[in-house]
């Protein structure tokens, strides 16, 4: 089902008109929220689009975006230091697994740190970023982009087998108004989180870790190594035990796991 302003409205009835921006297309729902940041918009000021041109995922990467997907970005505002926002990335992804499962009846796993997977497949992104405001002031522009019913030949040919949608997991149409409202509700509770109950959600965010238990790839700017995920503690680092039996703490940088995204060992 089409993204509709008005359904909208109604299924997010505390949310003021003016802060629901439905675009047919914009670059990236990201860079709309920093833009209308910096032009002072309001905590909870809600960006949808129906497609992106220049989507982004995590370290730079493209995320791809076309028609049939789900792309929402909710601009917070909350009383925390700015090195404190970060960590609402983990809980961004405990929202949207359980917006999915609400609203679709899919069940997703999270894979550290960002992103939802079914069937060892990519089904959605999250990105969260600061923004550095004049005022001295911190926000952060909370994005998720879903694949809804976009089909496998809209993607570019080196990402089709490795993300998946949906509809290709359900057999049935994507209410995306539903899922929509579902996810931007999920983000301002996790907001509301950040500062109160965390520790709970990270219980949430452990038990939907496939990353856990599973031997991966760290990739870091001091080179790359092979490990075993043993742990996430309560502010979304992983804890990785290597091939010397060293355990590490990964705070940052790419860990590609076995058996998902088309990883696998090589002898």
């Amino acid at each position: 089902m089409e993204l509709q302003k008005s359904i909208l409205e109604r299924l997010l009835p505390f949310l003021p008109p003016d802060r629901l921006i439905l675009l047919e297309e914009t670059d990236s729902t990201n860079l709309a929220a920093k833009r209308l940041a910096v032009n002072g918009a309001p905590d909870g000021t809600v960006i949808l689009a129906k497609r992106q041109t220049a989507g982004r995922g995590s370290a730079g990467r493209s995320f791809q975006s076309p028609d049939g997907g789900l792309y929402l970005t909710v601009l917070l505002r909350p009383k925390l230091p700015p090195e404190k926002l970060p960590s609402l990335t983990p809980l961004l992804a405990v929202a949207a697994a359980e917006a999915v499962e609400r609203v679709c009846g899919v069940k997703p796993g999270i894979k550290w740190v960002n992103d939802l997977v079914v069937r060892s497949r990519k089904l959605a992104g999250i990105l969260a970023e600061t923004v550095f405001l004049p005022d001295g002031t911190a926000a952060c522009a909370a994005g998720i982009g879903i694949n809804c019913d976009a089909p496998q030949e809209l993607l570019p040919p080196e990402l089709r087998g490795l993300a998946i949608g949906l509809r290709e997991i359900t057999g049935v149409e994507t209410d995306r108004n539903a899922l929509a409202a579902e996810l931007v509700r999920g983000v301002l509770h996790a907001a509301e989180a950040l500062a109160s109950d965390r520790s709970a959600w990270m219980d949430r965010y452990r038990a939907a870790c496939v990353t856990l238990g599973r031997e991966v790839l760290v990739s870091c700017p001091e080179g790359d190594y092979r490990a075993r995920a043993q742990r996430v503690d309560d502010d979304g680092a992983l804890y990785v035990e290597d091939e010397t039996n060293t355990v590490r703490r990964v705070a940052a940088g790419t860990v590609s796991v076995r058996g998902l995204y088309g990883y696998c060992e090589t002898e």
